[in-house]
């Protein structure tokens, strides 16, 4: 399943750690899993992670 969506890669209050803020709906749309296994694609880079 793909699932495309555009974000700003933002920096957590406080804290040194960033983030890419992902909608309900893409979510949703990535299945029932509490943490979806994703690949990210950034600038010509693709990387693999997982929705917190």
């Amino acid at each position: 399943m793909k699932t495309t969506f555009n974000a700003i890669v933002t920096q957590a209050e406080g804290k040194k750690a960033t983030g890419i803020p992902v909608p309900g709906n893409a979510v949703a749309a990535l299945g029932n899993s509490k943490r979806p296994k994703v690949v990210v694609n950034l600038n010509g880079y693709s990387y693999r992670s997982t929705v917190a």
